[in-house]
């Protein structure tokens, strides 16, 4: 079984019931790659969540200003 399809298996597994993110991230931690993967998705998302609340409450971002890294 090609290794992508092995880990997406053992993802799928972890993810269920308790104790659900602790087993994922030991799930990925053999897999550097597909853990930074993961790990800048992730942070993307949150990214986009953060700038989706700070605009619904009316923040704008400055023209010209670079948003510093979290």
């Amino acid at each position: 079984m090609p290794p992508r399809i092995r880990l997406a298996e053992v993802l799928t597994t972890a993810i269920s019931g308790d104790g659900a993110f602790r087993r994922f991230k030991d799930a990925l931690a053999p897999h550097p790659e597909a853990a930074d993967r993961w790990y800048a998705f992730s942070e993307d998302r949150v990214r986009g969540r953060a700038r989706a609340w700070l605009a619904a409450e009316g923040y704008m971002p400055s023209p010209g200003r670079h948003p510093s890294p979290l």
